[in-house]
């Protein structure tokens, strides 16, 4: 029987050329069609982590396994797509074409990608912007192509790299939903980088805090709300609750919230 995990990653340690201790001792899991997230300030290594998921990192030592594959092999990049912080839109190309390029990589035939990429432009909602050129999109309607670019080649494992973080707020909470329909929709794995503990909050099943020098997990926190999440889960006293232990781990203290008699007026 094999493992319920989608992705395991025990005791990885990365250290760079320069002698750099970026991670140590980091163990994590993501099971089968979870949204986990990666918590911490800058320099905590997350970044660094999801780069070594999607093979584009060596560890140092340690073991890291992909749908069962190591990082980088033919199998495990088979099995996912990787959304930077930046769109990374080819200019001269139309939103359509751009989304197409993974397929048009692959050999895949031009009536093929094509029909496949206006099916994935509807799904984020961009039917109607085919045919604009990057230049015309606002910087969440180029990050939804961004996404719709990922999810052509049917991933498995979505890995995200602080895909919202240059959007204004409101933007960045109507992408969080559109992210979780897709989800939704798809069944995918997604493992999401964000600074935002809010964000993790409202999107996760599960969110891995990690601390700085060099980068650990310092506390894995359960979200116990199912989906689908609505804005009125935001207002209520479990997110605030789960706010309050990601931050208190991030600053040191326990994942439990205070009692009220122990709230100081």
């Amino acid at each position: 029987m094999g493992s319920p995990f989608t992705i395991a990653v025990k005791d990885v340690c990365k250290r760079f050329p320069d002698g750099t201790l970026a991670l140590e001792g980091v163990n994590a899991e993501v099971r089968a069609a979870e949204f986990v997230s990666l918590v911490g300030p800058s320099g905590c290594g997350k970044s660094t982590l999801l780069r070594i998921l999607a093979g584009l990192e060596p560890i140092s030592s340690g073991q890291v396994t992909v749908g069962g594959f190591a990082p980088g092999t033919p199998q495990a990049r088979a099995e996912m797509a990787f959304v930077f912080q930046e769109p990374t839109l080819l200019p001269w190309r139309t939103v359509l074409h751009n989304v197409a390029l993974p397929l048009e990589l692959r050999g895949v035939g031009s009536q093929e990608r094509l029909a496949r990429a206006q099916e994935v432009l509807g799904l984020v909602g961009l039917s109607a912007r085919a045919g604009a050129f990057p230049r015309a999109l606002s910087g969440g309607m180029k990050m939804r192509v961004s996404i719709a670019r990922a999810l052509i080649t049917q991933p498995k494992i979505l890995l995200m790299d602080e895909p919202f973080g240059a959007l204004d707020e409101l933007t960045r909470q109507r992408l969080g939903d559109e992210l979780l329909s897709i989800k939704q929709a798809t069944g995918a794995t997604v493992v999401f980088v964000t600074h935002n503990m809010f964000e993790a909050v409202y999107l996760s099943q599960r969110i891995l805090v990690m601390t700085p020098h060099p980068g650990r997990v310092a506390e894995v926190l359960e979200v116990p709300v199912a989906y689908p999440r609505t804005p009125e889960f935001r207002a209520s006293e479990t997110y605030g609750k789960l706010v309050y232990q990601v931050l208190s781990v991030l600053e040191g203290g326990p994942a439990v919230p205070p009692k009220p008699d122990e709230v100081q007026a």
